[in-house]
């Protein structure tokens, strides 16, 4: 693996988290699939708090996210 590249793994958390970090940061979805369940999205707030957490949201917010890159 070259310098700066992440692993499979990491890339995957780290995609994980910043679509997560999309839901709750849209209003507008929240509304229309959290709150008036329409849409074809399948989501509740419950399950992308859950999500943060399998996406290892602890680790990156204790300072691991510096193997992230700068």
């Amino acid at each position: 693996m070259a310098s700066g590249e992440l692993a499979i793994g990491d890339r995957n958390s780290l995609c994980g988290l910043i679509s997560t970090a999309h839901v709750f940061a849209d209003p507008s979805f929240q509304e229309r699939v959290w709150i008036r369940g329409k849409g074809p999205e399948v989501s509740s707030y419950v399950e992308a708090f859950r999500t943060l957490h399998d996406y290892r949201i602890s680790d990156f917010a204790n300072g691991d996210a510096l193997k992230y890159g700068d």
